[in-house]
């Protein structure tokens, strides 16, 4: 199980982790008004050193995003990518593994620049987890389908996508 670093970089600062609020009434909440990307930072033993996971790829794909769902493009890939690296070393993630999760939402006029605000969590991995052992599971095909390509923009990775994975997820866990 993964668990919650002490901070998050959320509104454009580094704040505790339980810190982080948004309004109910947020777009992101009430219509799904969300972006997310995901990358992995890797702790290498030999060169203590902690690696990021095509970090300027991820932040380029999530600042895309924003544009195909037409949020409005007041941040920049880049502004992704020291964000990521500041919350890093705030967290002084080293000697583990750690998830980066973005999100990029519709939030309230005070959430940011034209109401966009943004947040980044870090997950500490448990050892092993990225093992070829942990990774082999169980498959099984699910009622539920993609969307289709004209209802939803498939290479945005919106909130809104991923209902329908939640929703195949839970029918597997329920077989």
């Amino acid at each position: 199980m993964m668990k919650k670093l002490k901070y998050c970089y959320h509104q454009g600062e580094i704040v505790a982790a339980t810190e982080a609020k948004l309004h109910a009434d947020t777009e992101a909440f009430k219509f799904g008004n969300l972006v997310l990307d995901q990358t992995i930072a890797c702790w290498s033993e030999q060169e203590s050193q902690l690696y990021v996971f095509r970090l300027e790829d991820h932040c380029r794909r999530l600042w895309e995003s924003m544009r195909i769902t037409r949020l409005p493009g007041v941040y920049t890939a880049a502004h992704f990518e020291e964000a990521s690296l500041e919350l890093l070393r705030a967290n002084g993630a080293q000697q583990q593994d750690v998830w980066i999760r973005y999100l990029v939402y519709k939030g309230m006029p005070d959430d940011g620049p034209e109401g966009i605000g943004f947040t980044i969590f870090n997950y500490a991995l448990p050892a092993g987890s990225l093992s070829e052992e942990a990774a082999a599971g169980r498959a099984l095909l699910s009622s539920w389908v993609k969307l289709p390509d004209h209802a939803m923009p498939p290479r945005a990775n919106s909130a809104g996508k991923y209902a329908n994975a939640r929703y195949a997820r839970q029918e597997a866990t329920a077989r």
